[in-house]
């Protein structure tokens, strides 16, 4: 049951172009990601986040269903993301969230949950037990 504060946001599929940082002019590799977000802050949001640690330049982020008809029936490669707790790259459909309140952290790995709610969460209170 979802509280009262909590807006019902639908997931849109999302696709974004990135280029190396370092490529001098309009020369250089470009690659499209696909992602799911509720809406284009978010979206925009995840995006910068994502090139900002892996040193990329954006290009463009449009929803899926806008983009033109090869790119909008195309599968595209999954945008990852960043373990909280190792910082190694991931692929969101394996990500753990963390289930305490308030925690927007996102693990990469059973082991990283376990070390995050270890150092995060132990004076939170008793440690919770998930079953993955």
């Amino acid at each position: 049951m979802l509280s009262d504060d909590h807006d019902l946001i639908p997931m849109t599929k999302w696709l974004v172009a990135f280029r190396n940082r370092n490529s001098r002019g309009s020369s250089g590799i470009v690659w499209i990601r696909e992602f799911q977000c509720g809406g284009y802050y978010d979206a925009f949001e995840r995006v910068q986040g994502y090139a900002e640690k892996t040193n990329t330049e954006v290009l463009w982020v449009k929803e899926k269903r806008a983009c033109d008809e090869p790119l909008a029936y195309s599968n595209q490669l999954p945008l990852g993301c960043f373990c909280t707790y190792c910082n190694v790259e991931h692929n969101t459909e394996y990500s753990i969230p963390c289930q305490e309140l308030h925690c927007n952290s996102i693990l990469c790995s059973r082991k990283c949950f376990e070390y995050h709610v270890q150092l995060k969460h132990m004076k939170s209170g008793p440690l919770r037990r998930f079953a993955f």
